[in-house]
């Protein structure tokens, strides 16, 4: 897991903040391939995406009962 700071500017405003990420290797395949799925965890105005983030923790779980 690592994290990853950024920072960007938009009309009016800098905006800056960190990712956070993991690697999660397939056990069937040989550790060559990946997927990457992210969702912000506030929006633009500052607002928590509790949608988006419930998404991608239920496509992580997913994905992961696949390949099992």
């Amino acid at each position: 897991m690592g994290t990853q700071r950024y920072k960007y500017e938009v009309p009016g405003r800098t905006i800056a903040g960190r990712n956070t990420y993991a690697i999660l290797q397939g056990p069937r395949a040989d550790a060559t391939e990946a997927i990457v799925l992210a969702a912000p965890w506030r929006d633009m105005d500052d607002v928590l995406n509790q949608s988006g983030v419930a998404l991608v923790l239920a496509l992580a779980r997913y994905f992961k009962s696949m390949s099992a």
